[in-house]
Formats: C-alpha cells, sequence, structure tokens
C-alpha cells in the first residue's frame, strides 16, 4: 500500500507534539505509543497518535499495508482497558506515507495492559513484521478448566454482546466509586478525588456533571467551603 496514493495531509507538514498529539518515528514504538496514548485520554479524553513522524517533528514515511492497519488496531484493542475503538488512517506528509491514529474516550481510567498478548513489529527490508506472542497451548490448558465442544459454540456465540454489556457499565462504576467518596467527604474537593480515584480533573469534572444531571448529586454553597450531597431515593 506504501508504494500507492493515499490522502494528502491537509494539516501543516511539520508536525508538533502537544497534550493531545504525540510523534512516534516507527511503529517499533507501539508500546510506547499505547502508554502515551492512554495517558492523553484519561488527562483530555482524546488523544492523536502518528508514526512515521521524527524526534525532529519531520515526516519519515512507513511501509504501511492493509494488514499493518488490522494489527494496529488489533494490538491497540488488546492492550487497552476499557476498550476503544479508534479511526486509523494513512496520511501523506510531504509524500511521506504516515499513520494517523485518532481516539476519544470518558471511561477513565484507561489503562496500556503488560499482561495482554505482546505485540512487536519488527523492521525487515524496510518492512513491518508484526508478531502476536501468545501463551502456549500447553501453558494456557494448565490454567483454563475444561470446555465442552457444545458450550464453546455458545460462549463464542454470546461473548460480543458480554463485551458491550461490560464497556457501558464501566461509566456507571466509576461512578459509583465517585458517590462513595463524595457520601463519606461530603467537603472532598475536585483536586482530592482526583488523587483517590485516579481520574483525571476533566474525567472528574465530566462524572460529577453527569452525576448532577441524572439527579444522583447536589451541590451546595460556593466550591471553597461548599459540600456535597448524594440523592438517595428516599430524597427524591
Amino acid at each position: 500500500m506504501s508504494g500507492a496514493s493515499c490522502p494528502a495531509w491537509k494539516g501543516d507538514l511539520t508536525m508538533t507534539e502537544t497534550e493531545t498529539v504525540e510523534l512516534k518515528k516507527s511503529l517499533a514504538e507501539l508500546k510506547q505509543g499505547l502508554i502515551s496514548l492512554a495517558a492523553m485520554l484519561n488527562k483530555h479524553g482524546q488523544a492523536e497518535l502518528w508514526f512515521g513522524i521524527a524526534p525532529n517533528d519531520k515526516a519519515v514515511g512507513l511501509e504501511i499495508s492493509e494488514k499493518t492497519l488490522r494489527d494496529v488496531s488489533q494490538a491497540i484493542t488488546a492492550h487497552m482497558e476499557p476498550a476503544i475503538y479508534p479511526h486509523i488512517t494513512q496520511q501523506c506528509i510531504d509524500g511521506k506515507h504516515c499513520l494517523q491514529i485518532k481516539a476519544e474516550g470518558w471511561q477513565q481510567p484507561y489503562l496500556a495492559l503488560e499482561n495482554a498478548p505482546s505485540t512487536s513489529f519488527d523492521e525487515i527490508g524496510g518492512l513491518f513484521i508484526t508478531r502476536f506472542n501468545r501463551p502456549s497451548a500447553l501453558d494456557a490448558s494448565q490454567d483454563a478448566p475444561a470446555i465442552r465442544p457444545e458450550t464453546s459454540l455458545k460462549t463464542t456465540q454470546e461473548l460480543p454482546q458480554a463485551t458491550q454489556e461490560t464497556t457501558q457499565e464501566l461509566p456507571r462504576t466509576t461512578q459509583e466509586i465517585l458517590l462513595q467518596h463524595l457520601r463519606s467527604q461530603p467537603g472532598i474537593t475536585t483536586v482530592e478525588l482526583t488523587r483517590v480515584t485516579g481520574l483525571s480533573p476533566d474525567g472528574v469534572k465530566y462524572h460529577l456533571n453527569q452525576l448532577k444531571r441524572t439527579g444522583k448529586l447536589r451541590r451546595h454553597g460556593p466550591t471553597k467551603g461548599g459540600y456535597w450531597e448524594v440523592v438517595t431515593k428516599a430524597d427524591e
């Protein structure tokens, strides 16, 4: 694909890193890139990750194929929790083929998992060879319970729905944690909430606004000296 045409980048030809934009020269830096991706989502709720951009902010390009795009997408899904579904595209900057990854999310905190299937991109002759290093079948069988064939199909069919339900429940779980702290410490500040929950300041504000909007939380008094009231069903 790298030899074919790709969309010309309409932005600046010289890229610059910001709080929501991270630049990487090679896909060999994918692991560090995912850590940066999680950090940007935790702090700002949005992130943009580029591969094929040198440390001097100049495009150096990559050898990119359709398989590269699929493998990068699979690696992100396998290594991020909660799961994100980024927009991955190939862009031409100054005639160089680069990879752009854009993601948004407010289900903080996001984690770049270390125990997910290890993915490596090795550069051989200008091409990137992708390897997914997964546990051997022997190692997995020692810990996994036996699965009958008739239950295996059922589990496979139900997995997408279960994954979707888990993803939908994550914000509610985060809000329950916030409500627990607010009940025990009505005078707690947003700064203290970021410390005890691990959320970013923007993440805390987002969930507090959601709780107030749904009628589960009320704020009394000014920012300094005020307090929180968790609304129970009996109070409604």
